[in-house]
């Protein structure tokens, strides 16, 4: 264990899946965010969500919005997960689909078009024990994701945004040069 923090945290392993992080969406808003113009080419496919998992056969779903008053359903697909995240042990030791055991789950997935549809493509399926809890944490994270990803910019704006940026970062520097002095 490493005496300087920084160090210590720094070297800790990666929370996400893979390199790719699931950025956080509400499940209602997923129908927005599919619908930019850009999307396909410019859009993040990998997302994370949560609400009621309703089957509709072995390798589809719907997934129920749990946001009060909205009823949004968004289609989901098993197809790349494996059997054993499906299926789990019950109390007699007997496999059951893990949707018989729970309810409400949060989907890391990725974004696809299948048959000229939208569909989220799920890489990862976690039971949620506490639901407001998430659903909180949840709705804090995509209202912060979507000044990212929901805000469609031109690469004109994108190009002064830049500039702005890298102003007050040479003016912070300066700051910070002019104190040590």
């Amino acid at each position: 264990m490493s005496k300087d923090w920084r160090i210590s945290l720094a070297s800790r392993n990666k929370l996400f899946y893979n390199d790719i992080p699931y950025v956080p969406i509400l499940m209602e808003n997923i129908y927005t965010y599919v619908a930019f113009k850009d999307h396909e080419k410019n859009g993040v496919k990998t997302i994370q969500t949560m609400g009621q998992l309703v089957p509709k056969t072995e390798t589809r779903a719907i997934l129920v919005s749990l946001t009060p008053g909205n009823n949004t359903v968004f289609p989901i697909s098993f197809k790349i997960l494996n059997i054993n995240d499906i299926y789990i042990k019950d109390s007699n030791q007997v496999y059951c689909p893990i949707w018989k055991k729970h309810i409400v789950f949060k989907i890391y997935g990725t974004l696809k078009i299948e048959e000229s549809k939208n569909i989220l493509e799920v890489s990862h399926l976690v039971p949620i024990q506490d639901i407001y809890g998430t659903w909180d944490a949840m709705t804090t994270l995509s209202i912060i994701a979507c000044s990212f990803f929901f805000y469609y910019r031109t690469k004109g704006q994108n190009n002064m945004l830049r500039l702005q940026w890298d102003k007050m970062k040479k003016k912070t520097n300066l700051n910070s040069l002019q104190r040590e002095l």
